[in-house]
């Protein structure tokens, strides 16, 4: 990755607000009910926070300097789900119908370019339902919502709740399962390894060269174009293949690739090296330090600054140098978006 692209990122940190020491916090409150839902299927609640920073919720940007200001709500994200279930619900139906809620993420962001903010709040999760240890999948919630305006940060905050609140009030009143599949609590509480033994991709041995166009055929091995050549550049590779007129082409844009065997991702014009570890896959790339302190990693992917390889921008380094740290990412197995995990202390290969 050429060295101007971590020049850009350390001109843009030095100008923007979000990376200032003297960052502020403020509670965030899904909003109160105000009917009680009276055809609710089950009578308890279970929720499961299942992110790696129960803390970490995202930022937005206050004031008129734009302040960087962390969501850090004083009552805990599964503490409010269960109590927006106990006013919500009445009459409690005569049954022992348990709802469980996993969350697996749940972020705000917020940036400001020039005179317009775009404001982003992520929510991950999956919903379950059933009773004598015998649960359904009701629902996989992936989803984002984004708004762009002069403020954003109101309209952010209130829209997020009203999303959240709207896909449990639904899930309170869901009858129909996804499928016919029935889970003990056990199969709920390792649901992840469970789905990851019907993915391809995870469970297989070997993996088919070629080109994947996006993580679904990555991940059910089913490559969308064959490679016609491959140059190697350092840690990295680029890749070509050959279009309908039989003219070389760049895969860059497209999600992975696997070439002799083993498995690459994209990220921009070049495909780097996936690694698998127990059940999961990860790449490493170098990010800035400025940015690879604490949650501010996060920080850097939400806002485009230092980026994975589904939200453009200007890319992961692979190019190590003083003023970068070697970090590990992993793939999410539901939508095949990457997030920090740790720095690396020594380089991987």
């Amino acid at each position: 990755m050429k060295k101007i692209l971590l020049i850009t990122t350390f001109i843009f940190l030095s100008i923007n607000p979000l990376f200032s020491k003297d960052k502020k916090k403020e509670d965030w409150n899904i909003a109160k009910p105000e009917q009680k839902i009276t055809n609710a299927e089950y009578s308890k609640i279970t929720v499961q926070d299942l992110r790696v920073d129960k803390n970490d919720m995202g930022f937005v940007q206050k004031g008129a300097f734009n302040r960087y200001t962390l969501i850090q709500p004083v009552i805990p994200l599964e503490e409010q789900i269960s109590n927006l279930f106990k006013e919500w619900v009445s009459p409690l139906p005569e049954n022992n119908k348990e709802l469980i809620i996993q969350i697996r993420d749940f972020y705000f962001s917020e940036l400001t370019s020039g005179m317009s903010e775009t404001g982003r709040f992520i929510f991950r999760a999956t919903i379950f339902g059933g009773s004598d240890d015998q649960y359904f999948l009701l629902r996989k919630v992936d989803e984002v919502y984004n708004n762009s305006s002069i403020d954003v940060t109101l309209q952010l905050e209130r829209e997020a709740g009203l999303l959240v609140s709207g896909i449990v009030q639904n899930a309170i009143r869901q009858q129909k399962p996804l499928n016919d599949v029935v889970y003990t609590f056990n199969d709920v509480t390792n649901f992840e390894s469970l789905e990851k033994k019907n993915i391809p991709l995870y469970y297989a041995t070997t993996y088919a060269d070629g080109i994947y166009k996006d993580f679904q055929s990555f991940s059910q091995q089913k490559p969308t174009d064959k490679i016609s050549e491959v140059k190697e550049n350092g840690s990295t590779i680029k890749i070509y293949y050959l279009n309908e007129k039989q003219k070389k082409r760049s895969a860059r844009g497209n999600y992975a690739a696997v070439y002799n065997g083993k498995p690459y991702i994209n990220n921009g014009d070049e495909f780097v090296s996936l690694v698998k570890k127990g059940e999961d896959f990860y790449f490493y790339g170098y990010v800035p330090k400025k940015v690879s302190a604490g949650k501010q990693i996060g920080i850097g992917i939400a806002t485009g600054v230092v980026t994975t390889l589904l939200t453009g921008g200007i890319g992961v380094a692979f190019i190590p140098t003083t003023e970068n740290v070697l970090y590990e990412f992993r793939m999410d197995f539901l939508n095949g978006s990457f997030k920090p995990i740790e720095e690396v202390k020594k380089d991987k290969k």
